[in-house]
Order: C-alpha cells, then structure tokens, then sequence
C-alpha cells in the first residue's frame, strides 16, 4: 500500500527488522524507488491519465525491464491492491513482442472507476473484483499501457542493461532452424523483396493506409559493421551498436503484419510445385491452419496422406527452406492454441527465417537500408521475440571511459 497511498509513510518491521521505510512525501515515483528500488523506478514510464469512465495512473516498466514471474504487477483499484488476471492480461498483451518468451513486465497501474461499477464482493479476502464494463477497462488499460510504450519508453543502454540484468540469455533465444550458404542468402533476398514493395520514410503511407508517425530514434549516420553481426553508426547524442537480424526481425514483422491484414503479401508461384512430407498431426494442423498460411503469403495444398504440395511462397522465399520453415512452425505443443496466438506465432517464425542473419557481411547500402527503415517501425528498440535491437552508449558514457569527467 505503500505505492497506493504515496503521501502515507509506512515503516515495515519483520523479525525485529526494518525491510521496509517509505517517506510519504506523495511523490508516487519516489514511493516506486523506496519499495521496488532506484534502478527500477529509473526505467519507469508515467501512464498517461484518462478522462471520462475509467481514469489511470501509475507507471510501467521499459521493455528492457522484465521478471520471470508475474510478482512486480501491481493493481489498485480505487486505492484497494487487488489481484485481477483481465488487468494483469491487458498488460502483458500491450507488452506484446516487446518481452522475451516467458517474460513479465513491471507495472504499478491505478485504476478509478465509479464504485457503483465494479463489485468488491466477489473474494472472500477481497482481493478480486469484478468490473461491470470489464471489456472497457481492459481496452483503457492496454491502450494507455502501449501509447506509454511507443511514445516514452528510455531507449536501451550499454550500463542500463547491465545493471538491470535485461541481458537476454541463451536460454531467452528462440531456436533457428540451420541454413546453408546459399539458403542464407535467398532468405535475406526475401527482406530485400519486401523493402522494395513497400514505400520509404516520408514517401507515402505505411501498408496500412496509416500516416508515416515519427520515430524516436534521432538520425544515425552509419560508421560500419562490427563481427558482421551489429551496425554501428552515430547519432547526435552517442553512439548505437544495432543487432542487424533482430532489427531485420522488426522490420519484416511489422510489415508483413500489415500486408497480411490486407492479404496483400508478395507471392511468387513456382514454376514447379513442390511436395512436402510432413507427419499425420502435422498435417492435421496445416489443414487447420491453411487459411493463415495463406495470409502470410504461402499456398500450399493436401496432395493426398501426408503429403502437400507447394504452389507458392513470399517473394523470394527460397523453396528448399519451406520443410525447415513448418517443421519449426508445426512443433506439438500449440494445438490448443488460439487463432490469434497461432497466427502470431507463425509470423514471428516466418520472419525469423526471413531476417538477415549474424556473422553476414552486408554492404553499406544495405547497412543503410535496414537502419533507415528500422526508424520507421512503430517499435524500433525490441525484435518480435523481445530482444533488444539496439543499444545506446551516450557521450557521457565514452567520456567517462575515457577519463574526460
């Protein structure tokens, strides 16, 4: 309650010892730091207040900040801390792509609504409630949650993910499927091909129909490629090391998001189809699923048993990868997942193959490129798997290391 009632000072006392000493100056920032910790309160972004029926305040964690379990979301509705799972979901669904697998955000959200529209009664300990416009809530919560995201939350640095632990590990990395030279190769050109389908900053509108927003990363100018795998390049207050595949990741995900809304994904027929062998379950989910491989630029059709026959994929997508492709997307395991979630996962995995890859020397146009066109994703500093595409070592940072403050 500390964090509820920030103009309350509280002293916690467990076994003859002080745990806990909150000042009560009412500055609800500050009242994040002395529960939860400086470093974390640092990486907190304001949630914006909301007018008319349900009004929000609190903060939420950046994408670089995450816990393996749900135990730093904090929900308070009309001062009462109460444990909602609608809430907690609303979160984490505007964290969407931003967070590795198995990931949690951090959150203090304060929801008000009038009394009369939400029941207290509903749990012996009071802990749960239940909205009477619960689908309502829940839509405020994500929207404010995701616009405090897009438009506020601290860009990824050197120290930053240090000292936060944000690092992702081998065990966070999803697996890749292996690639030959040549399959490598043909997998990139797939980036190459949607880059050239798709308009360029400032020249017309996104695949959606929407207006080309403005992003948050200052103009880059390239300086190079480092272990042919990250793009470093300056910006006007530092310098930014870019993981070229995670980047490449972003970029194909959020285009072919939009172009599968549209069913507009380039598509090249082959000039002989070609038959893949796959299992009796994984052909019982591809017949269950063929309508979302198609939106995602696939046609592929039952030739009889467990056989399918291959008549067309994403602008070159090399042919040869299409079994390693519905190996990896056809794993058991997600039978009982939902439409949405299938869907997502499918493009994720498509992407994944798609994007350029570590260790692949890329000329200084395409360097160019793929830095121009992360500036134009939505959500620039996270792959779909919520890896960090960038980080940030500012002027400050360098002379320090140099000695030069």
């Amino acid at each position: 309650y500390a964090l509820a009632y920030a103009h309350v000072r509280f002293v916690l006392i467990h076994g003859g010892r002080e745990v806990l000493r909150s000042s009560g100056t009412g500055d609800p920032l500050k009242a994040v730091a002395e529960v939860m910790g400086p470093e974390v309160a640092r990486a907190m972004t304001p949630l914006p207040t909301s007018d008319g029926q349900v009004e929000l305040s609190g903060f939420v964690g950046a994408p670089s900040l995450h816990r393996g379990t749900r135990d730093s979301l904090f929900f308070f509705v009309n001062g009462r801390w109460v444990q909602d799972r609608a809430l907690a979901y609303a979160v984490e669904e505007a964290y969407h792509s931003l967070l590795p697998s198995g990931r949690h955000p951090v959150a203090v959200v304060h929801v008000r609504v009038d009394p009369a529209d939400v029941d207290v009664n509903i749990h012996p300990t009071k802990r749960e409630v239940r909205f009477r416009q619960g689908r309502d809530v829940f839509a405020v919560v994500q929207k404010a949650v995701r616009h405090a995201l897009m438009e506020h939350a601290p860009l990824p640095q050197v120290e930053r993910l240090r000292s936060e632990g944000a690092a992702v590990s081998a065990e966070d990395r999803p697996p890749q499927a292996h690639v030959g030279r040549e399959a490598e190769a043909r997998l990139a050109q797939l980036g190459l091909e949607l880059g050239r389908v798709l308009p360029l900053a400032g020249t017309g509108p996104l695949p959606n129909g929407g207006p080309v927003t403005g992003s948050r990363l200052p103009p880059l100018r390239l300086l190079g490629q480092v272990a042919q795998t990250y793009i470093l390049a300056e910006g006007p207050d530092g310098l930014y090391l870019i993981d070229q595949h995670a980047a490449h990741e972003r970029i194909l995900y959020e285009r072919l998001r939009a172009l599968r809304g549209s069913l507009a994904v380039p598509m090249q027929t082959l000039l002989e189809p070609r038959t893949v062998e796959v299992t009796q379950y994984q052909a019982r989910v591809l017949e269950a699923r063929q309508e979302a491989i198609r939106k995602l630029g696939f046609d592929i059709a039952p030739f009889g048993g467990t056989t399918f026959l291959v008549r067309a994929v994403p602008a070159a997508f090399p042919p040869e990868e299409i079994s390693n492709m519905l190996a990896e997307l056809l794993q058991p395991g997600h039978e009982r997942e939902g439409g949405y979630d299938w869907e997502e996962r499918a493009l994720v995995t498509v992407v994944c193959h798609a994007a350029v890859r570590a260790h692949q020397v890329l000329t200084e146009k395409e360097m160019s490129d793929l830095v121009r066109q992360l500036e134009e994703t939505e959500l620039p500093y996270t792959c779909p798997h919520g890896r960090p595409t960038l980080v940030q070592m500012t002027l400050a940072q360098l002379e320090r290391q140099f000695g030069r403050r």
